[in-house]
C-alpha cells in the first residue's frame, strides 16, 4: 500500500481515520465509521475505504445500491469531495478503485468524465454524487414509511431466497424478455 500511497502525484495529508459520524437519509439516521478521509492542498477530499476482498466500484450505482456504504459516506461530504474510491488491499491485487473529478489524485483512477457512457452511471461527478445522495434519500424515506413490498432486484435474489413458500413472486408470468435471460434480469411484481 506505501508504494501505491507513493505513486501519489496530488499532494495530501490524512485528514481523517476511522472518523465516527452520523449521517441522514430520509428521515433515517444511521451511526457510521468512515475509515480515512485524505485532504488535497486545495482543500478537497479524497473519501477512502478499505477492503480486503474485491470491491466493485459498478455496486454504488442505481436507485438501490448493492453496496451503499461509500455512497452514504460520500453524501455528507458532497460539495467538498474530489474522488471516492476503495482500497482494495488483499494477495492478489494492492490498488485505488473508484471515482474521482479529476487526473492525479489516485493512482489507477481515472477522471471521471474520461471514462465511457458504459462506465459512468451520470454524466459528471458532481451529479454522480447528486443521484447517489437523492437515491439514500429515497429509501431511507421508503424504509422510514414501513415500505416493504416483494420488489427483488433481480433473479439471483430469489435464487439465493429462502422464503419461497411465503412469497408470490414467481406465479407471475415472465415477460418474454425476463423468460428469454438467464440470470439478472430485473423482476417485477404483477398484478
Amino acid at each position: 500500500l506505501l508504494g501505491e500511497e507513493k505513486k501519489r502525484l496530488a499532494p495530501f495529508r490524512v485528514r481523517d481515520r476511522e472518523l465516527k459520524t452520523e449521517i441522514t437519509h430520509g428521515g433515517i439516521t444511521a451511526k457510521v465509521k468512515v475509515d480515512r478521509i485524505d485532504e488535497l492542498e486545495n482543500g478537497s477530499l479524497v473519501l477512502l475505504d478499505y477492503k480486503s476482498g474485491k470491491p466493485m466500484v459498478g455496486r454504488w450505482n442505481g436507485e438501490r445500491p448493492d453496496s451503499p456504504q461509500l455512497p452514504i459516506y460520500a453524501s455528507k461530504l458532497r460539495t467538498q469531495l474530489a474522488a471516492v474510491a476503495f482500497v482494495q488491499l488483499n494477495r492478489e491485487k494492492i490498488q485505488f478503485k473508484g471515482y474521482s473529478k479529476s487526473d492525479n489524485i489516485l493512482p489507477g483512477v481515472k477522471r471521471y468524465d474520461a471514462l465511457t457512457e458504459k462506465q459512468r452511471p451520470a454524466p459528471t461527478f458532481d451529479e454522480l454524487l447528486s443521484n447517489w445522495n437523492t437515491n439514500l434519500e429515497k429509501l431511507g424515506a421508503e424504509f422510514r414509511r414501513g415500505v416493504s413490498d416483494v420488489d427483488p432486484k433481480t433473479r439471483v435474489t430469489c435464487d439465493q431466497c429462502h422464503l419461497h413458500m411465503l412469497c408470490r413472486i414467481n406465479e407471475a408470468p415472465l415477460a418474454p424478455d425476463e423468460e428469454a435471460a438467464t440470470q439478472g434480469p430485473p423482476l417485477r411484481p404483477r398484478p
